[in-house]
């Protein structure tokens, strides 16, 4: 794991008392990132190497993988907190994450609903029905 990575996630775990679930996901999501990186660019790039086409290949590759718009948003929100920690802790000039929509999730075709009959509707339709034979 890279230094910076570790110095985010005690941060997060100390300063800002997130969870250890969620400072183990945000680990997850920067491992998976910096895999991507070493695979896309070469082993020896630093965190000012990386732009905003970076990031957005990154998102692309996981929605190529079959990851949803929702699970993407997630990622891409703790790469946006690590490179906002990064400057402000004076790491970097310019946060490549800053201008990087969230994936939009997929539009909503409404729900519909379907009629199924109920025993109350069986037997208001069926006058025939056991429960009127008493009477």
């Amino acid at each position: 794991m890279r230094q910076e990575i570790g110095e985010f996630l005690a941060h997060l775990g100390t300063e800002r008392a997130f969870s250890p679930k969620t400072v183990a996901a945000y680990a997850f999501d920067l491992a998976k990132f910096s895999e991507f990186l070493d695979r896309e660019i070469d082993g020896s790039w630093q965190w000012d190497d990386i732009s905003q086409c970076n990031i957005r290949a990154f998102l692309q590759f996981l929605a190529d993988k079959g990851n949803v718009p929702i699970t993407r948003g997630r990622k891409l929100a703790t790469i946006k907190s690590f490179f906002k920690f990064l400057l402000a802790d004076g790491q970097l000039k310019v946060n490549p994450a800053a201008q990087v929509r969230m994936p939009k999730p997929p539009q909503s075709q409404g729900k519909f609903h379907t009629y199924r009959p109920t025993f109350f509707h069986s037997c208001i339709i069926n006058r025939d029905h056991p429960l009127f034979s008493h009477f």
